[in-house]
């Protein structure tokens, strides 16, 4: 770690692909996967032919966008941030991508075409938590901790504490009996997947803020 840091001292990056291309790309996808599943959600469709074409398409380049960044690390001796840095955050972001559309996915798969409150509510947040993941992708850039990357953190971590509120919600109406099993199960999984990408969103946030600290 030390003599990686002290290589970029004296050597400037040769390529700032990782920083410039393919976060940015990324960031992007997760929140494009995020427009989607809020637009089936809200508008209370089904998940048409043109809606999985879509969703499939987003899957397949972040897909592409991640194996590029991890054989670009492979062939990379200098790199702007360290290399385990760079590995978590793609993977973090192509996470939070797969997740939303298997959700998305599973609408079709289970038939899913009328919507929980709650899922709406999830919908929305989620939204908001990716949008505040392009925004620190985009503040990476920068290389050092700012105060629009600090104001940042702060509003994923509410978005964080809200999105948990709404889960335990979800699922707390899910077992009250207004339900009935299969629908349970459909949704419980659903819910699951998209906790499990708004854990991943504030996982990259808090990562970018810890790589601007120690690169400041």
């Amino acid at each position: 770690m030390l003599f990686d840091r002290l290589v970029r001292m004296i050597l400037p990056p040769d390529d700032r692909k990782f920083l410039d291309i393919y976060f940015i790309e990324q960031a992007a996808l997760t929140h494009e996967a995020a427009v989607l599943f809020h637009e089936i959600v809200v508008k209370a469709e089904h998940m048409n032919e043109a809606y999985y074409v879509k969703a499939q398409t987003i899957k397949h380049k972040s897909s592409d966008a991640t194996h590029q960044t991890v054989e670009a690390l492979n062939q990379t001796f200098i790199t702007p941030i360290e290399r385990q840095d760079i590995l978590e955050i793609t993977l973090l972001l192509n996470k939070i991508t797969k997740r939303i559309l298997r959700s998305a996915v599973n609408f079709r798969v289970c038939r899913i075409d009328k919507f929980p409150e709650a899922m709406r509510h999830q919908a929305e947040i989620l939204m908001a938590a990716t949008a505040e993941v392009k925004t620190c992708i985009g503040e990476l850039k920068k290389l050092r901790k700012s105060n629009t990357l600090t104001e940042s953190h702060k509003r994923m971590i509410e978005i964080e504490r809200r999105g948990d509120e709404i889960f335990a919600k979800a699922i707390e109406d899910l077992f009250s009996g207004s339900f009935d099993a299969l629908d349970v199960i459909k949704f419980r999984g659903i819910y699951r997947d998209i906790e499990s990408a708004m854990d991943a969103c504030n996982a990259v946030s808090e990562t970018v803020l810890n790589v601007a600290v120690k690169n400041n």
